[in-house]
């Protein structure tokens, strides 16, 4: 079984149990009703289920509650109540939602361009050819994004060993590895990270004159990098509907499914 296999079947489950309980999914139920699909964990290459988990959490793909001790998920649209530690450093800037990834999560398989007749950025296959509106974005490097995780580290004097802080996706598998630290340090995480990727779009607006507001703004505390609550609440009705309607395809209706590009390069992580 291969890692996409897996994280497939894992969406699948919290989906169709979600979908009949309206209730998160625990670990314990889920480990279980992949053990009767035949998917196991360990065969894809994970040394526990939290791991295939806490990437599908990275790439906005599931929720999971960070407020109790044990593994609880529930579909991407579903918001855990946040518990913010007392030591939680402050985000003063929202980043909006498309400008995320055109800093902080590109890889070798897509790029960045912006779009300045719609004011938004987009994540576009290597070799597709950008329309007369759009420009090429020169987005924060690999050894940018590898000083940013060297340098939290040795603020806060962390073992980074069994991290690959040569690999281009460094930013994405130290977030991914912080998921399974203390609480107040992952909220510390997200803080600085979300500094960083704020600091390179005002730059990068500065350098194409371009409004830096129409990206960032200010947030009320407790923010994240992801999209705000208001934001989320306002799509989360729709984004239901749709997944139940999914849910009751056959896999040949799915292969009639058109997606766009950026989201599928967001989302699926391209085969070796």
């Amino acid at each position: 079984m291969s890692k996409d296999n897996l994280k497939a079947s894992i969406i699948e489950v919290v989906t169709e149990i979600f979908n009949l309980t309206n209730n998160p999914i625990t670990g314990a139920v889920l480990a279980e009703q992949l053990r009767k699909r035949g998917a196991d964990y360990k065969e894809a290459g994970y040394q526990k289920l939290a791991e295939p988990i806490n990437e599908l959490v990275e790439f906005g793909m599931l929720s999971r509650n960070r407020s109790v001790k044990h593994l609880e998920v529930a579909p991407s649209t579903f918001e855990f109540e946040a518990v913010i530690p007392k030591t939680k450093t402050s985000i003063d800037s929202y980043i909006r939602e498309d400008a995320w990834p055109a800093f902080a999560m590109l890889n070798s398989s897509s790029i960045a361009v912006f779009d300045r007749e719609e004011q938004k950025f987009r994540l576009l296959g290597r070799e597709a050819s950008l329309k007369e509106t759009q420009i090429r974005v020169d987005t924060p490097s690999s050894d940018e994004h590898r000083k940013w995780v060297k340098q939290f580290a040795a603020e806060h004097e962390l073992s980074i060993d069994s991290i690959e802080t040569e690999s281009a996706t460094v930013l994405r598998d130290f977030s991914i590895w912080m998921q399974s630290q203390a609480s107040p340090l992952q909220y510390e995480w997200k803080s600085f990270r979300a500094s960083k990727v704020a600091e390179a779009i005002r730059k990068w607006s500065a350098d194409n004159e371009v409004d830096p507001s129409v990206f960032l703004s200010r947030v009320i505390p407790g923010y994240t990098a992801r999209a705000s609550s208001t934001q989320c609440e306002r799509f989360k009705d729709v984004r239901t509907t749709i997944l139940q309607c999914i849910s009751e395809l056959s896999m040949d209706d799915l292969e009639d499914i058109k997606l766009p590009l950026r989201v599928v390069l967001k989302h699926f992580k391209p085969r070796d």
